[in-house]
């Protein structure tokens, strides 16, 4: 609540006058002062009071609404934390299982692979021991062949 100041114009005018103004114009100068000071509105230490409990209020419904906001966005926040951390552990889930299934497919083509390289190690022995076979038996077939010729050659001398 606004309050006017009660203003004395004939005294200040005097003041004026006696400080070399002309009367007229200590007395306009009184009037127009007086008029200033009853149309302003001067401030109470109750209005003071008062815009300052409006204040506190204002600022008390401003750090209400500010906390709030502060849960909701921390709540918000921990939520997607959580979303992301399920998907991770998914994802991690997900990983697991194919590198197991990649770790079993490997053990089997190793596996398989061993076999094929005992089969052609195997097969290898085979051709080999046929090839023997058939060294000895081509040997055998010169020898004869050499033994046969001598034997003939002999008999050619001796006759």
């Amino acid at each position: 609540m606004a309050t006017a100041v009660a203003f004395d114009t004939l005294k200040l005018a005097r003041k004026l006058e006696a400080a070399g103004f002309e009367h007229k114009q200590a007395a306009d100068t009184a009037e127009a002062l007086a008029e200033a000071m009853t149309t302003a509105e001067i401030a109470t230490r109750a209005d003071v009071r008062e815009a300052q409990a409006a204040t506190m209020a204002a600022i008390a419904e401003v750090k209400t609404e500010t906390m709030a906001a502060i849960t909701d966005v921390k709540t918000e926040t921990m939520a997607a934390i959580a979303e992301v951390k399920s998907a991770l552990r998914e994802s991690e889930h997900r990983q697991a299982a194919e590198n197991a299934t990649m770790r079993s497919a490997l053990r089997e083509s190793e596996q398989r692979q061993t076999a094929e390289n005992a089969a052609m190690r195997a097969e290898a022995k085979a051709m080999e021991l046929r090839l023997v076979v058939k060294l000895g038996v081509m040997l055998a077939a010169f020898f004869t062949m050499a033994a046969g010729a001598v034997a003939v050659v002999v008999r050619l001398m001796m006759h």
